[in-house]
Formats: structure tokens, C-alpha cells, sequence
């Protein structure tokens, strides 16, 4: 068999997103009233967002995360960077005629985005839990132009 495409996750992968996260976890949880220690906030990295929340305050659920997802949004660009060397390892695999692409999970309305890296452009894209089946056709068009 041989490879032709390499997928990447993109956060924790690519980027370093941990101290956006743990910031908006900070804050939602301030905006609710709870003090939340750094350890607290890291200890919420994986689970879904509604998850943790409901752990904290189940009849507030939408809310916090509508409150994390806002914080998170503005604040993203201030916060997240790539990991040492990842421009020069896409670049040097890219040369070697591998394409690539990143799988990502996002919430729901957020789809097919192209991701402006230096010195490369990757087809990004943000697979839905439900993507597959709602739009198969839409996503193995986007694969098949890796």
C-alpha cells in the first residue's frame, strides 16, 4: 500500500490551543459564578463542552457554552500558536508530494474552510459528528482534491 495523503488533527496536533481553553473555561466559569483553579480548567480538556457544564449546572448548559464558545472566539488569535516546527515538517512533506489535509471536529455549522498555514495552503476540513451521513457527497468531493 502506499500513502498518498496524510490527515492531521489540528488542535493539540498542529496547534497548541490548551491555553485558549483553559482561559475560556476560566472565564465561563467565572461568568456563572465559580472561581475555577488552573488545574480545574485543565481538568475539563476533552470532554464535550456540554459535558463539563452540566457537571457544574445543568440548567444552564447553553448558556455557558454559548459564553465559552463567544470568549473563545475573540480570544483565539491572542492565544493559539502552532507547535515548534510544524511549518517546516507540512512544508517538507508537502515537497516530498504527500498531500495534506486536517480533520477537525467543530460545532455544528461550522463546515469546509481552507487554512491559510506559512508557506502552504491545506484544505481544512472540520468533520461534523454527523457530517458523513448528512453530506457525504460535499466531503469526498473536498477529499478527492487532496
Amino acid at each position: 500500500m502506499t500513502i498518498h495523503t496524510i490527515l492531521f488533527d489540528l488542535d493539540g496536533t498542529l496547534i497548541d490551543t490548551n491555553e485558549l481553553i483553559i482561559e475560556s473555561f476560566t472565564h465561563t466559569f467565572n461568568a456563572y459564578g465559580k472561581k475555577l483553579s488552573r488545574a480545574e480548567a485543565i481538568d475539563f480538556i476533552g470532554p464535550p463542552l456540554k459535558d463539563s457544564f452540566r457537571q457544574f449546572a445543568p440548567d444552564q448548559v447553553e448558556a455557558m457554552v454559548e459564553t465559552y464558545r463567544k470568549h473563545n472566539m475573540e480570544h483565539h488569535d491572542s492565544f493559539v500558536k502552532t507547535f515548534p516546527n510544524v511549518s517546516e515538517t507540512l512544508a517538507e512533506l508537502k515537497k516530498i508530494m504527500f498531500s495534506l489535509g486536517l480533520s477537525q471536529q467543530k460545532c455544528e455549522g461550522q463546515s469546509i474552510w481552507v487554512c491559510e498555514l506559512p508557506n502552504l495552503t491545506i484544505i481544512l476540513i472540520r468533520l461534523l459528528r454527523l457530517m458523513m451521513s448528512a453530506m457525504p457527497n460535499r466531503i469526498l468531493s473536498q477529499l478527492s482534491k487532496l
